[in-house]
């Protein structure tokens, strides 16, 4: 056994460097031996000799330790020790046992005589702790007594001083009490003094606003009366011109093979294509009676008296104006209508039986009323030729909006006609002269056409929605127009007053120009509302909202015009005219011909000057010759045979355009004027209430190219709801389908087609790109339910499902999809056909459809043996179980095939299908798409471009080459 390696001793070193000297400790299992610096030679005290001893400990441990271990891992000294304690005998073990034995019993002693010492040390400092402790309560209990005293003594002072306080607080608190009793007294005295002075100062307040409320009343009566003898003089100039229009809007039925009539849509500018006609709509106006009325002035009275009357009014007139703007009046008086319109309208909604029963004795009496008992009534000889239009409208919503074309149909050439023999009548010899200017005439034309289109509007509403059978419904009209005009020079004229307003607002005073709009609108809307018969009437038919303001500021920019001296292009006056005018044709700040106005480079206010536009227009023609030459030039262009040179410019045009830009540029402000003020009026209107304004407007002013009716498009579509942009822009959609429809029904030049259906493009044309067009433009049109296109896409699915049969053959699943399209057009156009429609129609499309649902089923029934054959149940089941949803309301109960259908499905799901196969029937039972669909899809080839599928892959491939069918999951 090998001796027991004695314990290396242990280094501890503590270098509190490089303050403290190095202390180096070395212990030993027996006695630890500890060694200091004491004996050491003066250097031994610094740092570097602490390190160096430190490096030389830890060498000679090293080298011990190594020593040690080589000694320990000697084998031949290892083998020496064991031989050395093999050969010690008993006498040395048993000595070995007593030293160990008496080491044991010293070492017990020792620890026995360390205990009672320790024991006897612990007794001790138990006596001196309980000793200093009782030191301590001692010392404790006379501090504590200490304690007390001094703090009674604080008590004692504590107390005497708060008395002393509370006597200083009681001091001090009466003295304060009465120092606020008598600010009381104080401030209760002054606030009577200031409710005596406030009651003294109302009195007289009172009395002096008694004093002005009497002379305000004073002054307003006065004005009253001075405002009554105004008027009443003015009444007696006032020269009056009265209109009984009559006429009837007639609802029936639209007769069969009856297409819509092709009118501008309010959605792309542009006719829509024409559609089977449901509704008819007819409109009649005629006139009833046309009279003008003579002033009181030129009745029998001395002449000399009426010319002092007259001089008098202007004089006073011309006071006025020169006092106060022509805008200004006294608070709380009304300025009478003078120089304005009246309009009253009736409408009756009847059968045409009971209609004529009444028609002739109920409306005229009350309109020959007016004027039979005054000798000053002359009775115009006007007869107009009655002008009636027949518009057709596939739906209720249609004829609504649709009737402001058919008034505009009917109200334009014929009002046309009723001035233009007005304007004669006036110049025939001994006629009295016509008060009214060429500006103010069309005017009051512009707002006949509103009232004739809020009438015809009104009507319609009124039959259209009612409608049925065969017995039309009839609204009778009656309109009755009303002018008054002051004789030529007087300065209360409305073309004097929207003259100085345009003065106004070329000046920069634009607060006085708004005044006299606005003053002139409002008696026009008084007069408007009240059904031209005096304030307080009530109206029967009001126009749209913000009219009477756009036709205004109409007539402005018509007044600013004519003070604006007309330039001259190629030679004529450019100066836009008036509606059908004799110079409608020359371009104008308006544009040309209704040419569109356009916005400017930075948006910010429209560029009516448009002056490449302008001169382009004017050396190339007008009206229907331009639109005509326009298509002629784009389908030039669109096959290269076409020049695309532009019209030259003569210097004498240029001149004009410049004469033109200048005067847009001077009458700039207007246009700024009038685009404000309408937005602010707009600003009162309610959502989609704009949209028959502007479409009225745009009507009454002859084209959207008018300023002001540009303005009111812009509000109008501001104005609109969230559901009306949504209709609009589907309705658009819908629209620019079918114009896609018609464009492939045109050929190209060089007999070239575009339709998919034609033969050009069947011979030219891959079968699938074939079946792909004509499939995808069928499903997008009957996707918009249009009746018309229905049919156009019934031809075409039917087109596609022969060119299917003819190419992969009768019996080829790869007709599934035209089928299926085929199929859901048929539906479509059953579920959407009308009361109308013939029955052999309708037998006709459901016998196509049995027929076509046949044949889906035999294709299926083939496809289905083709999966049990190659051992796919589920999509057998599958196929078989959409089958019979799809096709199961369309086909009857005991249709052979669909019983051989359910049969099948039955005896699959009992014999050969798993319980996890039958859960994925389940399931796939509520998906949208069907496995029929799925198959479908799947037979329908590739397009060349898109064929991404292997060769070999495909259901068309793997059905020819006989082989297993991809599932359908």
């Amino acid at each position: 056994m090998c001796a027991s390696r004695p314990p290396l001793p242990t280094l501890r070193m503590g270098l509190p460097w490089p303050l403290n000297p190095v202390q180096v400790q070395l212990t030993s299992s027996a006695t630890p031996l500890a060694t200091s610096t004491t004996g050491l030679p003066p250097s031994a005290e610094s740092s570097v000799f602490g390190w160096v001893m430190s490096a030389a400990i830890l060498a000679a441990i090293r080298l011990s330790r190594d020593a040690a271990d080589a000694e320990r891992m000697d084998l031949r000294a290892l083998q020496a020790r064991q031989a050395e304690s093999r050969v010690q005998d008993a006498e040395l073990r048993a000595r070995r046992a007593a030293f160990l034995e008496a080491e044991r019993q010293r070492k017990e002693a020792e620890a026995a005589q360390s205990m009672a010492q320790a024991r006897q040390r612990a007794e001790q400092e138990a006596a001196k702790r309980a000793a200093e402790e009782a030191a301590y309560a001692a010392a404790q209990a006379k501090e504590a007594e200490e304690f007390r005293r001094r703090q009674e003594e604080a008590r004692k002072v504590f107390f005497k001083s708060d008395l002393a306080l509370a006597a200083e607080l009681e001091r001090r608190t009466q003295t304060e009490r009465r120092l606020l009793e008598e600010a009381e007294a104080k401030r209760k005295a002054e606030e009577e003094a200031q409710r005596v002075a406030a009651a003294e100062c109302a009195a007289a307040e009172a009395a002096e606003a008694a004093a002005r409320a009497e002379a305000a009343r004073l002054e307003q009566q006065a004005a009253e009366a001075r405002q009554a003898e105004e008027r009443r003089r003015l009444q007696a100039l006032l020269t009056r011109y009265t209109l009984v229009l009559q006429g009837s809007v007639v609802a029936q039925t639209a007769p069969l093979n009856t297409f819509t009539t092709a009118s501008t849509s309010a959605v792309t500018g542009v006719p829509p294509l024409p559609q089977p006609a449901r509704l008819q709509l007819s409109l009649r106006v005629s006139v009833q009676a046309a009279t003008q009325q003579q002033p009181l002035a030129a009745h029998p009275q001395p002449q000399a008296a009426a010319a002092a009357d007259l001089a008098a009014t202007a004089q006073d007139a011309q006071q006025a104006g020169s006092a106060t703007s022509p805008h200004q009046r006294p608070e709380g008086v009304r300025e009478a209508p003078l120089d304005s319109s009246g309009i009253s309208v009736s409408t009756d909604s009847r059968s045409p039986a009971s209609a004529a029963s009444t028609s002739a004795g109920s409306s005229s009496p009350e309109v020959r009323s007016e004027s039979a008992g005054d000798a000053r009534a002359q009775a115009l000889p006007l007869q107009p030729t009655p002008r009636e239009e027949v518009f057709a409208f596939a739906s209720v919503d249609a004829a609504l909006e649709g009737s402001t074309d058919l008034a505009g149909s009917v109200a334009e050439p014929f009002l046309d006609d009723l001035w233009s023999q007005i304007k004669q009548d006036v110049r025939a010899e001994g006629r009295p002269a016509l008060l009214m200017d060429d500006i103010e005439l069309e005017h009051w034309k512009r707002l006949c056409v509103c009232v004739i289109e809020a009438s015809c509007r009104r009507g319609a509403s009124q039959v259209a929605p009612i409608v049925s059978g065969s017995e039309p419904l009839e609204s009778q009209l009656q309109i009755t127009l009303h002018r008054a005009a002051l004789p030529r020079g007087h300065p209360a004229r409305i073309n004097s007053r929207l003259s100085a307003a345009v003065a106004f607002a070329l000046d920069g005073q634009l607060d006085e120009a708004v005044g006299i709009v606005n003053t002139i609108i409002e008696e026009e809307q008084s007069m408007v509302e009240a059904g031209g018969r005096g304030p307080g009437a009530t109206p029967n038919v009001a126009l749209p909202p913000c009219t009477v303001h756009a036709l205004t500021y109409a007539h402005l920019l018509d007044r600013a015009l004519a003070t604006v001296s007309p330039p001259t292009v190629g030679g004529s006056p450019a100066a836009s005219a008036p509606r059908g005018s004799s110079s409608s044709s020359s371009p104008g700040p308006y544009g040309v011909d209704g040419h569109r106005v356009r916005k400017s480079s930075d948006g910010s206010s429209p560029d009516y000057g448009s002056l490449a536009d302008t001169a382009n227009e004017t050396v190339s023609g007008t009206g229907s010759e331009r639109s005509s030459r326009s298509i002629d030039d784009e389908s030039s262009r669109s096959d290269g045979s076409g020049s695309s040179s532009a019209p030259s410019i003569s210097p004498e045009d240029e001149e004009g355009v410049a004469q033109l830009e200048r005067q847009q540029q001077q009458l700039q402000p207007l246009f700024n004027l009038a685009r404000y003020q309408l937005q602010l009026a707009a600003k009162a209107a309610k959502p989609d209430q704009l949209t028959p304004t502007a479409r009225s407007v745009a009507l009454a002013l002859g084209s959207e190219s008018h300023p002001i009716a540009d303005i009111m498009a812009q509000l109008a579509e501001r104005n609109m709801s969230a559901y009306a942009r949504q209709r609009m822009e589907r309705r658009r959609q819908q629209q620019e389908l079918e114009t896609a429809a018609a464009l492939l029904k045109r050929q190209e030049p060089q007999g070239r087609s575009v339709d998919p259906s034609s033969d050009p493009s069947r011979r030219n044309t891959p079968v699938p790109e074939q079946l792909w067009g004509l499939r995808n433009l069928a499903n997008k049109i009957i996707f918009y339910d249009n009746a018309l296109e229905i049919y156009e896409a019934l031809g075409w699915l039917r087109d596609a499902c022969d060119i299917a049969a003819e190419y992969y053959g009768a019996g080829h699943p790869s007709q599934l999809g035209p089928l299926l399209d085929y199929q859901a057009a048929l539906q479509v156009a059953i579920n959407t056909a009308g009361e109308s429609d013939q029955q052999e129609e309708l037998q006709e499309k459901l016998a196509t459809r049995l027929v076509v649902s046949n044949k889906i089923v035999e294709l299926v029934q083939l496809v289905g043996e083709r999966y049990i054959n190659q051992k796919d149940y589920l999509s057998a089941v599958l196929l078989f179980e959409a089958t019979l949803k799809g096709l199961g309301r369309l086909l009857p109960e005991d249709h052979p095939g669909m019983v051989n259908l359910k049969q099948q499905t039955k005896e699959l799901l009992l014999t050969a299908i798993s319980p996890a196969e039958a859960r994925v029937v389940s399931r796939k039972r509520s998906d949208t798409k069907t496995a029929l669909q799925s198959l479908a899809q799947g037979f329908t080839a590739d397009l060349g471009v898109y064929a991404l599928r292997k060769p070999g892959t495909s259901f068309p491939e793997q059905w020819k080459k006989g082989l297993k069918l991809p599932p359908l999951r």
